[in-house]
């Protein structure tokens, strides 16, 4: 339960100023801040992990380093991420991170209005929104299941994706000047880039996953048929109970439960619908 949660943050916060040293405590404290979405607080303390964990020969835990890569990507400080990526050997993501902090701020958005509402084409196993990118319609699935926005192969070659691997990987990282949707704009993209399958006999363009969700309010209103984006900062109309949800990682959100009376965490998967 989100109670259990507070207490192992209360209990770790303990942990840490009794031994301001321990540095699994301090990646355990920054994992538990940054499940709650307090970001800032958690890559203050990956941070320290990282340099706790350096030894002699200047050498850092990799596991260290890859918590506080995780922290640094929800933030937007992508001139730190390359470097980390950089001491962790990774040329692909390194070049990709480091190319879009030399333009602006990553996902720099503008609304014409108060919010951007899109509507569903389909939503009978995902939802399926018209989306653009550098100024070329595709065809685009919402999946709770995916982080950054995935763009197939052959999209992202019509829409002249920069890409940071080598051209014709069947997987690749990459950028995109501007993501379109009907009443917003969204400027210096992270895109995953990899062959997508059909959904039906629909043919899909890209995903639209939780790691572009996340600079958002959301509403998915499968009742209505639409996805509506607002600023972050601002509130959505009200039409029920708000329940916290925990953000395990870019593509894993939870949220608690009580099954057969006992605590539990369940995943919010928009293409489980039905299933358990």
């Amino acid at each position: 339960s989100e109670g259990r949660f507070a207490a192992a943050e209360e209990e770790l916060r303990s942990v840490v100023a009794r031994d301001v040293s321990d540095m699994l405590a301090r990646r355990l404290l920054g994992r538990t801040l940054l499940m709650r979405n307090q970001v800032k607080e958690a890559t203050t303390h990956f941070a320290e992990a990282v340099r706790l964990s350096t030894d002699k020969r200047g050498l850092q835990d990799p596991m260290a380093l890859q918590d506080y890569a995780s922290a640094l990507h929800r933030a937007g400080e992508y001139n730190g991420l390359a470097r980390i990526y950089f001491i962790l050997g990774n040329a692909m993501l390194t070049t990709k991170y480091r190319e879009m902090a030399r333009i602006r701020p990553p996902y720099t958005s503008t609304f014409r209005g108060e919010s951007a509402t899109i509507g569903f084409l389909d939503h009978a196993s995902l939802p399926v929104v018209h989306a653009s990118v550098n100024g070329t319609v595709g065809t685009f699935i919402i999946d709770t299941t995916e982080g950054e926005i995935v763009l197939d192969n052959e999209f992202a070659k019509l829409t002249r994706a920069k890409v940071a691997g080598a051209p014709g990987s069947a997987v690749n990282e990459g950028f995109v000047d501007e993501v379109g949707l009907p009443g917003l704009s969204v400027r210096n993209v992270p895109v995953q880039i990899r062959n997508l399958k059909r959904l039906g006999t629909r043919e899909i363009n890209g995903i639209l996953g939780v790691g572009f969700l996340l600079h958002f309010i959301v509403t998915i209103d499968f009742k209505r048929d639409r996805l509506t984006l607002r600023p972050l900062g601002t509130r959505p109309e009200s039409r029920g109970d708000d329940i916290p949800m925990l953000i395990a990682n870019d593509s894993t959100m939870l949220v608690s439960a009580v099954i057969d009376g006992k605590d539990a965490h369940v995943a919010v998967h928009l293409g489980m619908a039905g299933k358990q």
